[in-house]
């Protein structure tokens, strides 16, 4: 397991074995309903100044690829991005 620290929280990257999948956390303030619905939108931003490509250019390459993915909020905070193998 890897964990690193940005101004804004924690985020950790693991690996499980049940399912087999790599997951990435945060412990931040998780995403907002508008946010799930358009997280993988290209040009969709919530931050100042994004450009709204990244999540899209992820999408697309696990799913050209075959690979399932979820994106969740957790509670109480964070959010989890896990890619199933």
């Amino acid at each position: 397991m890897t964990s690193g620290f940005c101004n804004e929280g924690h985020i950790i990257v693991s690996l499980k074995t049940n399912p087999p999948c790599i997951c990435i956390e945060d412990d931040g303030t998780g995403l907002s309903k508008e946010a799930i619905g358009r997280i993988f939108t290209p040009f969709y931003s919530t931050k100042l100044g994004g450009q709204g490509i990244g999540l899209t250019l992820i999408h697309e390459i696990l799913t050209n690829h075959g690979f399932s993915f979820t994106l969740l909020n957790k509670e109480p905070k964070g959010a989890e991005f896990s890619i199933k193998f």
